[in-house]
């Protein structure tokens, strides 16, 4: 969805707010799930990038809930 989002910033023809400020709004940041398109375009470029770190952090904790669980699973079933 982020790559998206950049491509649409930077194929425009006029130039947009890099901006210096990375704050995100509470909406954005209190479900990440929800997170749309719609709801990227009023960011600046500095915020997108903040919000694609965010859901790199997000896949990592994901992947690692994903593992622990997999490991939790094999354990049980391999009890006889």
């Amino acid at each position: 969805m982020i790559s998206p989002l950049f491509y649409h910033f930077f194929s425009q023809q006029k130039k947009e707010t890099v901006g210096d400020d990375d704050t995100l709004p509470a909406s954005v940041t209190s479900d990440l799930l929800a997170l749309t398109k719609e709801s990227c375009e009023a960011l600046t470029v500095t915020q997108i990038k903040k919000v694609r770190a965010l859901l790199d952090e997000a896949m990592e904790a994901n992947k690692a809930d994903l593992e622990r669980l997999a490991k939790e699973r094999d354990e049980v079933c391999a009890v006889p």
